[in-house]
């Protein structure tokens, strides 16, 4: 009669042991995955935070240099309406080249070291070529920053 008794108790208690087994390595294996699961999250967290400092540091690099660029452009359009309106003259220091006899050239009329004042076409030009002077620096100064503040971290 004992052996009716401790049989069936025998094998409910492997069965339980066999589940308590399975359910332990499946909880184990979950707990595994949620921490990995967790790690990614920090990291893609950590992505979006990184971005979005870069994101806003990049907003500020570029109105900082656009501001810089046309606060430029603006003085350079305000001296050619002051060249066109008269207000303003632009002089070139010149020395005229000196002949064979020690004189300066008598068709020119001028001494060395006078000012002369530029035609207006030439003006025009210096004022083109002064305009692409600055807009070249300011693309230079931002893209000095950017590698700066992007590149070099």
């Amino acid at each position: 009669m004992n052996i009716y008794l401790t049989a069936p108790l025998i094998v409910t208690v492997l069965a339980l042991g066999w589940a308590a087994d399975h359910y332990h390595s499946k909880a184990i294996a979950w707990r595994t995955t949620a921490r990995q699961s967790q790690q990614l999250a920090k990291r893609q967290a950590t992505t979006i935070t990184d971005m979005t400092q870069r994101q806003q540091q990049l907003t500020a690099l570029d109105k900082t240099h656009t501001e810089a660029l046309s606060a430029a452009e603006s003085e350079n359009d305000a001296l050619r309406r002051q060249l066109a309106a008269g207000t303003r003259r632009m002089y070139v220091h010149a020395k005229c080249p000196v002949s064979g006899t020690g004189t300066t050239t008598a068709a020119s009329g001028l001494v060395n070291g006078a000012a002369v004042e530029l035609a207006t076409d030439s003006r025009r030009n210096i004022l083109d070529i002064r305009a692409g002077i600055i807009r070249d620096r300011e693309k230079l100064k931002y893209l000095q920053d950017y590698v700066r503040t992007q590149c070099l971290k």
